[in-house]
Parts: structure tokens; sequence; C-alpha cells
């Protein structure tokens, strides 16, 4: 996933608790605020207990906690739309019904404006996949030669007669081209 969309799918999915706040006249910030509730500060009075200084660690867990579940649903391989909404829901589930509900600033969220957030971000996590071939692991050609990387599909295998590289499908010997998972 690259950096852009990851940073679309981190602000687009805030989308439903904003719009949810924006409209029945809460504090679109409360939760980036209940985010900034699970690290604690040194002591109240300091710099990083001001408005700023919340909003700012809440930035960084929310961030944080994105990029962790975007790397478990890649490592996962979620793909599509349903894919990445089951997803989201599951993450939702654990995000905000066992962690948060240690925590009282993240129990006083709406619930399903939070929940629709973390839809929406499996959503777009899993969306942002789709087409992507899923990632190997690297292979290694009977020579030793590094052959294939994650995405790539192409293979190497090396003559014995020579040091140059022709495609595994015109090999003399189907040793030659064998693959060995590293």
């Amino acid at each position: 996933m690259s950096l852009r969309r990851f940073v679309v799918a981190v602000v687009l999915s805030g989308l439903p608790s904003t719009l949810h706040a924006l409209a029945t006249g809460r504090d679109p910030l409360q939760a980036t605020k209940a985010a900034a509730s699970l690290v604690p500060v040194a002591k109240r009075g300091s710099e990083s207990s001001t408005l700023v200084g919340t909003l700012v660690r809440g930035a960084v867990v929310h961030v944080g906690v994105s990029a962790w579940w975007a790397f478990v649903l890649a490592r996962l391989q979620v793909r599509g739309v349903v894919g990445g909404a089951v997803a989201g829901l599951l993450i939702a589930a654990l995000d905000l019904e066992v962690i948060g509900r240690r925590c009282p600033e993240v129990r006083a969220l709406p619930r399903v404006p939070q929940w629709l957030d973390h839809v929406a971000f499996g959503v777009l996590v899993a969306e942002a996949h789709v087409g992507r071939p899923p990632r190997r692991s690297h292979q290694v050609a009977v020579s030793g030669m590094p052959t294939a990387v994650a995405g790539q599909s192409s293979y190497r295998a090396v003559s014995r007669g020579s040091r140059r590289s022709m495609p595994a499908s015109s090999s003399k010997s189907s040793c030659q081209s064998r693959r060995i998972s590293g």
C-alpha cells in the first residue's frame, strides 16, 4: 500500500464519526481526544496536556493504530469491499468493545459512527490492494541466484554452459528451473 493510499484511508475513514458529530452538535474532535487518552501524560499542566498536545497525541495514536491494522490487513491479503467491511467490523469489535471499554473516553464515543469509521477503514485499505498480486516469499533458483521478489512473477534459470539468464520455460532440464522456497 502506498503512503498516499494509506493517508487517504486514515483521513476518509474518520468521515462517518466527524459528520455525525457535526450533524448532532457534538465535538468533532472527541474521537481524537479519546485516542489521546490512551497515552498517559507525564504531568498535568505540561505542554502535552494542552488542546494542541492532546490533538497531536491523538493523531499519533490514530496513525500508529491505523498503520498496524493496515499492515495486518495487507499480511492477511484482505481484498475487496466485502473482505474490507468484515475486517473493519472485526477491528471495531477489538478496538472499541474489548480494548476501548477500559477507557472512559473511548466508551463515551457514539458507537454506530465509530463502527462505521472502522468499516470504512477496512474497505479503503482492502480496496487499495485490489488488482495487486499477493506477496510471495523470496524464491531462489537452484544456482542460488535470487529470481523473484515480492510481486514479481518471472523466474530465471541459469544454463550450465553460460552465466546468461534465460526464461525457465526454455531451459533444457527441469532441474535447472526448479525453485527452492527460501
